[in-house]
């Protein structure tokens, strides 16, 4: 089992994306975690669409928003075969636990 995990500061860079995609072409994961997304719920899923995770496991925990700034959100995305309890996710937060 092979895990990505990047604090990507934001998916709103062409240059983010490109990195991010290159990783998944090269690293091929078996999960990948992603922090400070930035992003809320609905994005990350059109986000994963995009980028060809369609077919996989996802648990999204949406951004904070204070006024026009956004901050945090998580991501971790993985692959079919793979066995994911989510324990909880709430705000800022999230147990898994991979088998």
């Amino acid at each position: 089992m092979s895990f990505i995990v990047w604090n990507c500061y934001g998916l709103d860079n062409l240059r983010t994306i490109s990195a991010f995609k290159k990783l998944l072409r090269d690293k091929n994961p078996t999960c990948v975690f992603l922090s400070e997304t930035k992003k809320k719920d609905f994005e990350m899923n059109k986000f994963r669409n995009v980028q060809g995770l369609s077919g996989v496991g996802v648990v999204v925990v949406s951004c904070s928003e204070e006024g026009n700034r956004r901050a945090d959100g998580l991501a971790m995305f993985w692959k079919e075969g793979v066995e994911v309890e989510v324990i909880f996710d709430i705000f800022l937060f999230a147990m898994l636990f991979l088998k």
